[in-house]
């Protein structure tokens, strides 16, 4: 699962609604309510007031996509 923002036609002109999904995938409700808190952060007192990002590893880049993609499976396997 994953936030998502929503574009109702009316607004977007698409003859459909349009989707982006934000943030990270998670499975924990917390995940889901820092993230919307760290974008509200960012809104109200901009990028130079918010806490550090802390990296997850120090692995190239292209690594951190397969995450994307063996997480959910590792979640629907440990059910």
């Amino acid at each position: 699962m994953v936030n998502l923002l929503s574009f109702h036609p009316y607004k977007s002109g698409f003859p459909v609604t349009q989707s982006i999904g934000v943030g990270k995938n998670t499975y924990n409700p917390q995940d889901y309510k820092d993230e919307w808190e760290f974008i509200r952060r960012y809104m109200e007192e901009g990028p130079n007031n918010l806490p550090k990002l802390r990296l997850s590893t120090h692995l190239p880049m292209p690594l951190h996509g397969l995450n994307g993609h063996i997480s959910p499976m590792i979640y629907i396997a440990k059910k």
